[in-house]
């Protein structure tokens, strides 16, 4: 992960970049997610669903909790204090599937 933060206490994501790697019957499959002001940028996403970049046509996809696009994700890892999200850490909250 890869973000620029807006220097607030808060510590909210102005620009980052996740890439998620997921291994599955012995191929390793890529997800790429952004965000932007906060929220997870929804534009590679059809119907929650973003699919591998890894493999064209591989058919595996990462799902998005139903609440997702609505969180303002911030550092998860601030400095000094604790974490912004509960236990279990659901900075993330997907599934996958084929």
């Amino acid at each position: 992960m890869t973000a620029t933060l807006d220097g607030t206490a808060e510590e909210v994501i102005v620009r980052g970049e996740v890439t998620m790697q997921l291994p599955q019957n012995g191929a390793i499959h890529t997800f790429q997610l952004t965000f932007q002001d906060g929220a997870l940028r929804q534009e590679p996403f059809r119907n929650g669903v973003v699919s591998c970049s890894a493999h064209s046509g591989c058919g595996v996809h990462l799902a998005t909790g139903d609440d997702s696009f609505s969180i303002r994700y911030q550092d998860p890892y601030p400095w000094g204090r604790g974490s912004p999200y509960q236990e279990p850490w659901l900075f993330l909250n997907f599934s996958y599937g084929y």
